[in-house]
């Protein structure tokens, strides 16, 4: 080993500093944002925190989702059976995280070129 030669030191996080969430993040909002910031790496200040509140909204999504796998989709009142209330709080929630997607414009593939158009059919006049 060379003497000039630099060390890397690493500190807690293997995760370098540009690649952390802006607040701490659950287990499955940290998987998402991961995976984001490998695939688009998003480097503004807006993008960052409209994939952060993605990332929060996918946690509250899985939370909601243990509570109703627990309690069951339909609650029995006194007089009726009713729909579990965070039934509709995990719909809204999903539906804040495909806005959320659709904003970071993450949801849009390459257009690919048809190919080789194909031949005409059908009646066409003669050319002659």
């Amino acid at each position: 080993m060379r003497k000039n030669q630099p060390v890397l030191v690493t500190t807690g996080s293997n995760r370098p500093e540009s690649v952390v969430p802006p607040r701490p993040l659950g287990q499955f909002g940290q998987n998402l944002w991961d995976r984001v910031m490998v695939e688009y790496a998003i480097s503004d200040a807006g993008g960052r925190e409209i994939l952060y509140q993605a990332c929060a909204a996918v946690d509250l999504a899985e939370m909601l989702a243990d509570v109703i796998a627990a309690e069951g989709p339909m609650l029995q009142t006194k007089t009726t059976r009713r729909t579990h209330p965070a039934t509709r709080e995990l719909i809204q929630v999903r539906a804040l995280i495909a806005r959320l997607i659709d904003q970071l414009g993450l949801n849009i593939e390459v257009v690919k070129p048809v190919g080789r158009p194909t031949r005409p059919f059908g009646w066409m006049p003669d050319s002659r």
